[in-house]
């Protein structure tokens, strides 16, 4: 997610302005949002981006981020001796060109200083973030490996060095973020790793190593703050640099860092701080390149509770997963992030990260069809999970593989790129639940629900009580999904329409969010949410009450609202997948399925035109069927039943 420009000017709305004589101030009404906010963050985030806002007016974060010369290179091992491994090269390599922007800074200055920078006039900087998070070198290095004369070495040489020579230290766009500095840093050292020179870098990549590393160190209370992803990724980027550069000491604070935020972040049932099945898999996949790292370069173990919580948010993924496709529910912010994805299963495909945190984190539990003979990733690389690219490292003294119940040995070379389709045996429970989430299966439904029970971090969206319901796999109740984080001209009204209340399947009281904006990110008078049997209640500022509970039949799910409090009309949503929908009496017709609406009031039922965000950066219309009714009503019923 993008820098969180509103939370550092909390601490400066905590307490309202006095004039010189000592009369109080006349403070607008968001002011004292902005004070309602700050005080369910609480002091530590406050704190947090107070000391940040200082750090940086004083000057003394520029002043550890001046200049620094870059060594020529090279980068890189000059040659490989021999091939190792099986897969496709060229598919590797063409996966990296399509990972390599045209341009490396967008429409950003590029010799602007990083901290200076500004995020959002110049449009949308996420798209410039990816490029730059160079996931190309270790696709290249992984070509490479299976193919040394193959030009992928030369190709992952040149590449770098036109991003250093592109890229001068702490200026432009690039450097402009430490979580995005972190994640470039694992890449680099992920290809370092592929090529077996992690041990021992180049003097220009132990010095650009280096040059990320006090990137990321110069704003580490504001990734603190965030208490989200943010925090997560630097302090693994530092840990990974450690261990590469031989900076034990680095090594140990990264370490620590690392596990103090699993302990803060991830619930002991394995639900992320930040609601998002897609920042729960960059979660995930961070989590595994640290310990990956951890166990190649013999670190001792991250603190307790670490491998616990990597363990239950493992499990967590796995269940909102769809297992034969990979797809997650797009509920809450999305970027689709994919950290170290060289298996090429892509944005939408989360199988990859579910079975090598699985591998990782989950070494006593089997494997479906884990004696399924060996198969071929989308990238053409074997996914069998006794095949695996060994880079040629004596692994005599290594910790114990991980070893599936199945008895299939898991080598702990490079594996990278987890068995595509594998999946913990046994699937997810047909109900569970965990901090913020409650979550169904039947054998042909699958259902999230967004409880927000309990509200311990700040929400993203104003999707309490959101569902999203898939049917034999596929999408049928859908969120609207994020659009982007900073719309294109003319286009700003995606955020209101898809993080608003109107672009979840929830009720929506008299025309208003469940809680108002305002920042970019972050909102006020959050609701009272409590878990109920088979579903929760939320309250809002102004005492409506909207409680959920889900049943579910093989056939059918069968939703109950039940409303009350000062409301003059409500709207029910639900936005439906594409496909032919049409109004009947009662509901709406689809193809694989029929939704039956009912309330214990006079209501009004149709289908509605919406918008819909199927991948980061895109909207397309949506239809939706709405059912609007006025007070006293009290009951409202879905009934979906499968086609």
């Amino acid at each position: 997610m993008p820098a969180l420009t509103e939370s550092v000017t909390l601490a400066e709305a905590a307490v309202p302005a006095v004039r010189g004589d000592g009369a109080w101030v006349r403070v607008s009404p968001r002011f004292w949002l902005l004070a309602d906010a700050a005080w369910r963050l609480g002091p530590r985030a406050c704190l947090l981006a107070g000391w940040h806002r200082a750090w940086r007016r004083s000057g003394l974060a520029a002043r550890a981020l001046r200049d620094v010369a870059l060594p020529d290179g090279p980068f890189l091992p000059h040659r490989l001796s021999e091939a190792v491994g099986q897969g496709d090269a060229a598919a590797l390599a063409a996966a990296a060109e399509v990972a390599l922007a045209p341009g490396w800074h967008g429409a950003f200055p590029a010799d602007v200083p990083s901290l200076g920078l500004d995020l959002f006039s110049a449009g949308d900087i996420r798209p410039v973030w990816e490029a730059n998070r160079l996931l190309a070198l270790p696709l290249l290095a992984k070509a490479a490996r299976l193919a040394p004369g193959g030009g992928h070495l030369a190709r992952a040489e040149a590449v770098l060095r036109d991003w250093a020579e592109a890229n001068p230290s702490y200026r432009g766009p690039a450097w402009a973020c430490g979580q995005e500095a972190a994640l470039r840093a694992v890449h680099l050292c992920l290809a370092l790793a592929l090529l077996e020179a992690d041990r021992a870098p180049a003097p220009a990549m132990r010095a650009l190593l280096g040059v990320h590393a006090r990137r990321i160190a110069a704003t580490r209370a504001y990734a603190a703050a965030q208490d989200n992803n943010h925090v997560i990724s630097e302090l693994a980027g530092l840990f990974v640099i450690g261990l590469v550069l031989g900076d034990a000491a680095l090594a140990r604070r990264g370490a620590r860092g690392l596990a103090r935020a699993v302990t803060r972040l991830v619930a002991p049932d394995g639900a992320f701080a930040q609601a998002s099945p897609g920042y729960h898999r960059l979660l995930l996949d961070t989590l595994v390149v640290a310990e990956w790292f951890r166990r190649r370069h013999g670190a001792p173990a991250f603190a307790a509770p670490f491998a616990d919580r990597a363990a239950a948010a493992t499990r967590w993924l796995d269940r909102v997963m769809d297992p034969r496709t990979g797809a997650l529910p797009r509920c809450g912010p999305v970027d689709d992030s994919a950290l170290a994805d060289l298996s090429l299963h892509g944005a939408l495909d989360a199988r990859g990260s579910v079975g090598r945190a699985a591998a990782l984190f989950l070494p006593d539990v089997g494997f479906d069809d884990a004696d399924a003979p060996p198969r071929l990733a989308p990238g053409g690389v074997s996914e069998s999970p006794t095949v695996a690219l060994d880079v040629g490292r004596d692994d005599a003294d290594a910790p114990p593989c991980p070893r599936p119940t199945g008895g299939v040995q898991r080598p702990l070379g490079l594996w990278w790129g987890g068995p595509e389709g594998r999946r913990p045996s046994g699937g997810a429970p047909l109900a569970w639940r965990s901090e913020g989430w409650l979550g169904l299966r039947t054998p042909r439904f699958q259902a999230l629900l967004r409880t927000g029970a309990p509200l311990r971090f700040r929400p993203s969206q104003a999707d309490l009580l959101h569902l999203d319901l898939a049917l034999d796999g596929a999408p049928l109740l859908t969120d609207g999904g994020t659009g982007a984080y900073n719309p294109p001209s003319g286009f700003s009204w995606w955020t209101e329409v898809l993080a608003g209340t109107a672009g979840h399947n929830t009720v929506q009281f008299d025309d208003e969010d469940q809680m108002p904006r305002v920042g970019r990110f972050l909102f006020a008078r959050w609701p009272r949410c409590v878990a109920v049997p088979g579903g929760a209640t939320m309250r809002d500022a102004r005492s409506r009450r909207h409680e959920r509970r889900l049943h579910a039949t093989t056939h059918s799910v069968v939703i109950e609202d039940e409303v009350a409090g000062p409301f003059a009309g409500l709207v029910l949503r639900w936005r439906l997948a594409p496909g032919a929908w049409r109004v009947t009496a009662d509901g709406a017709q689809g193809p694989r399925a029929r939704l039956r609406l009912a309330a214990d009031a006079p209501c009004r039922i149709r289908l509605a035109s919406g918008w819909h965000s199927p991948a980061y950066g895109r909207v397309d219309p949506a239809t939706v069927l709405e059912l609007a009714a006025v007070a006293p009503v009290s009951r409202l019923t879905t009934v979906v039943e499968a086609g």
